[in-house]
C-alpha cells in the first residue's frame, strides 16, 4: 500500500513540476500584434480580387444572373461587406473553387497509367478469376 502511495504522489508530484514549469516559461510582458493600416488594406483588396476573380467565371455569372442579381448589384453587396466578412467569403471561395481537385485525380490516373505500363512491359500480368 505505501508503494502505491509514494507512486501516485510521485507522479503527481512530476505532473506539478512540469506544469510549474510551463507557467514559469511564458513571458512575463507580452504584447499584442497590432496590424498597421495598410495590411489591413492590402488584405481587404486581395480579398475583393479574389471574389472578384470567382465571380467573373462564367457558371457563377450565369447561376447569378437566373437569380436575377447583375453584376452591379453583387459589386455594391460585396463593396458592403466587412473586413472580416469579406475574408470569410473569400476564403470559403478558395476552398470550394471548381477544378481545384483535377490535379489530384489527373496524379492518381497518371499514377495508375504507369503502373500499367510497367507491368506491361515487364511482363508480368494480372489475372482476376472470380471466386466460387
Amino acid at each position: 500500500m505505501s508503494f502505491m502511495k509514494t507512486r501516485f504522489f510521485r507522479s503527481i508530484t512530476l505532473c506539478l513540476i512540469f506544469s510549474f514549469f510551463l507557467v514559469a516559461i511564458i513571458p512575463q510582458n507580452s504584447h499584442a500584434y497590432i496590424a498597421a493600416a495598410e495590411e489591413v488594406t492590402s488584405t481587404r483588396q486581395a480579398d475583393e480580387a479574389t471574389v472578384q476573380r470567382i465571380l467573373e467565371s462564367k457558371a457563377v455569372s450565369e447561376r447569378l444572373a437566373s437569380f436575377g442579381l447583375t453584376a452591379a448589384e453583387v459589386d455594391s453587396k460585396v463593396k458592403r461587406l466587412s473586413n472580416s466578412e469579406l475574408h470569410s467569403f473569400a476564403s470559403n471561395l478558395e476552398s470550394v473553387s471548381p477544378g481545384q481537385g483535377a490535379g489530384a485525380v489527373i496524379a492518381v490516373l497518371v499514377i495508375v497509367i504507369l503502373i500499367f505500363v510497367l507491368l506491361h512491359v515487364s511482363g508480368h500480368r494480372v489475372i482476376i478469376e472470380p471466386t466460387d
